[in-house]
């Protein structure tokens, strides 16, 4: 299929980066010349970004920052929180009702629990993720940041996604490999229920330790 072409290793990612290094100046201008403000982030170059309307930590970004350090690349977060919130997309409501987990059973399975961080998740449809706030006052942007130490074919996000893939994603790649002559280095997540999961109390502090973690590469190859 033509979307796999999408797809490459993470070292080829790392590979390629020190490949376009003589690109950087026409990006940082292209961002300028629109108004963005280059990250600060990745001013140094040799990282891995994960792209999320809200950084936050579940077992996906813990496996995220492995793979990231296995390629020798630093991990980090992009996100979009001016982005509305809507019940259809299942990484969305996860951000209001996350499925924590510290513990598991004698057979190894994680025990989850839904932590209600809003009353109402129907109230907020189509408000910016960034205007959303717990009970306490905090903004649900902020818990999630206190947290943190897909691909765009599937996973969690399903169909939903693949209307993104094709309206967005593959346009923007047609559209940088005329700007700049190259497309994006996307390397695809494994992805298994698991990892939309919360770790918190000591699975958080411990997580790479945790079962549901070391078992990626079995459950990935």
């Amino acid at each position: 299929m033509q979307t796999e072409t999408h797809y490459i290793s993470a070292s080829q990612a790392k590979a390629q980066l020190r490949e376009r290094a003589e690109l950087r100046k026409a990006v940082e201008a292209f961002w300028l010349a629109n108004g963005i403000p280059f990250p600060a982030a990745l001013q140094s170059g040799g990282y891995a970004a994960l792209g999320r309307h809200v950084p936050t930590f579940r077992f996906e970004d813990a496996v995220f920052i492995l793979m990231a350090e296995a390629a020798g690349l630093t991990p980090t977060w992009l996100g979009y929180a001016e982005d509305k919130f809507v019940t259809v997309s299942n990484f969305k409501v996860s951000l209001v009702r996350p499925q924590v987990t510290e513990r598991a059973r004698a057979n190894g399975e994680p025990i989850a629990r839904t932590r209600k961080l809003v009353p109402n998740p129907d109230w907020y449809h189509g408000q910016p993720l960034s205007h959303i706030r717990l009970d306490d006052g905090t903004s649900l942007v902020e818990w999630h940041k206190r947290r943190l130490i897909e691909d765009y074919h599937g996973g969690e996000s399903g169909e939903v996604l693949d209307g993104f893939t094709a309206r967005v994603f593959e346009p923007t790649v047609t559209r940088l490999k005329e700007m700049f002559g190259v497309g994006p280095l996307v390397v695809a997540l494994p992805w298994w229920p698991e990892l939309a999961l919360y770790p918190t109390g000591e699975w958080l502090r411990s997580w790479r330790k945790v079962d549901v973690v070391l078992q990626r590469q079995q459950r990935a190859g």
